[in-house]
Formats: structure tokens, sequence, C-alpha cells
């Protein structure tokens, strides 16, 4: 009977640990999810600035064409 009771002390004292590392990991599952956010949206900036800029440059090229021809 000691032996069962030990094992099942074992197996709460697991669970107990177990239950602390899933914990842990939602909470850090929590904070990637957030900084994976911001970045998608520092992303989404980005590509509009690079956007703007491509056409800021094309319509450098052009005006620059013309005055050379």
């Amino acid at each position: 009977m000691a032996n069962m009771q030990s094992a099942i002390d074992s197996l709460r004292e697991l669970s107990s640990k177990l239950v602390a590392e899933i914990t842990a990991l939602r909470k850090e599952n929590a904070e990637i999810k957030v900084e994976n956010t911001e970045v998608k949206a520092e992303n989404v900036k980005l590509k509009q600035a690079l956007e703007d800029y491509e056409v800021r440059f094309t319509r450098f090229k052009r005006q620059l064409y013309c005055k050379i021809r």
C-alpha cells in the first residue's frame, strides 16, 4: 500500500510540474503572438513605404528622361 501511495505522490508531483511548465509555455506563446502582431504591422508599414518610394523613383526617372530628350 505504501508503494502505491508513493507512486501516486510521484504522479502528483509530476503533474504539478507539468502544469507549471504548460502555464509558462502559454505565457511565452502569448508574448510571441503579440510580438508577431507587432512585426506584421511594421511589415505592412515598410511595404507601403517601399511602394511609395518606388512610385517616386519611377516619377523621378520619367522626369529625368524627359529632360534628357
